[in-house]
């Protein structure tokens, strides 16, 4: 990241140090030859010349290229992309953490300085694989949990499709590899802790034959770079915020600290190349994020009427009335 920031710079030095370099070796060569100066002025200026252009093309070439793909993913950013208005009308509670993760995944990598746009895109369509089942997921129920009437098998094979699935319709929409990434990646090698649990209770009273840990397992792969380490974060601490009953600074904080280190743990981050020192930043930015998403309406209390504005209420009841 700091030597994209300083390219320019650089490119900028070697086109200038690299001409005085040649001149003065030139300069440095012994001479009997009359107008050998005049030819060494020139194959300076032509070098120098060379030199520069070349640096040039590479440096321009380099900026299209980024202006290219800036301008490719732009195109997904907008909320009014089909995917994402299908996600609203038939997974609105699914919508809503979408946006929210995309909160958190923006101004995380902002922090550390990688790429936010791409992180805010990416998690925008990180959950598109539970259109397919939508009523399967936990914020889309209205007090009624479908997996409580099947067998925690169906339910762990419900769930992972949703990364499965999510990565078909994005090649079926058109979403760039790099937007796709985010839907196989956000849960890694993640393992259904509870469905598994359950599974195991059921075989344990007789109900099941076998229970097999690897049907219980997300395929994979783990993240591959930060900001989909920083979506897979949270989507864990959105999803793990919205449950709390009280939101305090002291119980985010104590849910961030045991996201975080189940994710490391389990070597979730492994491949990722975020340094502690970043996930320190990127753990302070989401709190802060949380806190202003989470916070408590504040109630005012009612005061008494004054005589006037009593006046006024009686009068807008009595014309209610049609007195």
């Amino acid at each position: 990241m700091i030597f994209k920031v300083f390219k320019p710079f650089f490119y900028l030095f070697l086109a200038i140090f690299l001409p005085l370099f040649l001149s003065n070796y030139l300069l440095s060569l012994p001479t009997n030859i009359e107008g050998y100066k005049i030819l060494k002025i020139f194959l300076l200026a032509f070098f120098s010349s060379l030199i520069l252009l070349v640096f040039l093309i590479f440096y321009f070439a380099e900026l299209s290229e980024a202006i290219v793909n800036f301008r490719r993913l732009n195109r997904f950013e907008s909320l009014s992309h089909p995917l994402l208005i299908k996600l609203s009308l038939e997974a609105p509670g699914t919508y809503q953490h979408s946006l929210n993760v995309a909160t958190l995944a923006y101004k995380a990598a902002k922090g550390i300085g990688a790429n936010a746009l791409l992180a805010r895109i990416g998690a925008y369509y990180h959950d598109i694989g539970k259109l397919k089942n939508p009523k399967y997921f936990i914020e889309n129920q209205n007090g009624n949990n479908i997996h409580e009437e099947i067998l925690p098998e169906e339910s762990a094979k419900i769930i992972i499709d949703h990364v499965i699935y999510g990565d078909t319709l994005a090649k079926e929409f058109h979403l760039p590899e790099e937007v796709r990434a985010f839907i196989r990646e956000h849960q890694g090698t993640g393992f259904l802790d509870y469905f598994y649990k359950k599974a195991q209770k059921l075989k344990g009273e007789g109900l099941i034959p076998e229970v097999r840990r690897k049907d219980f397992c997300y395929p994979g792969p783990t993240p591959q770079s930060k900001e989909t380490a920083i979506v897979m974060l949270a989507d864990a601490v959105e999803a793990k915020a919205r449950s709390l009953e009280t939101v305090t600074m002291e119980n985010l904080e104590s849910l961030l600290e045991e996201t975080f280190q189940d994710k490391k743990d389990s070597l979730q981050l492994s491949q990722s190349n975020l340094s502690e020192r970043e996930l320190a930043k990127i753990k302070k930015v989401f709190l802060n994020t949380l806190l202003s998403i989470y916070h408590k309406r504040i109630t005012y209390q009612k005061l008494p009427l004054s005589g006037p504005a009593k006046l006024r209420l009686k009068k807008n009841e009595i014309e209610d009335f049609g007195l």
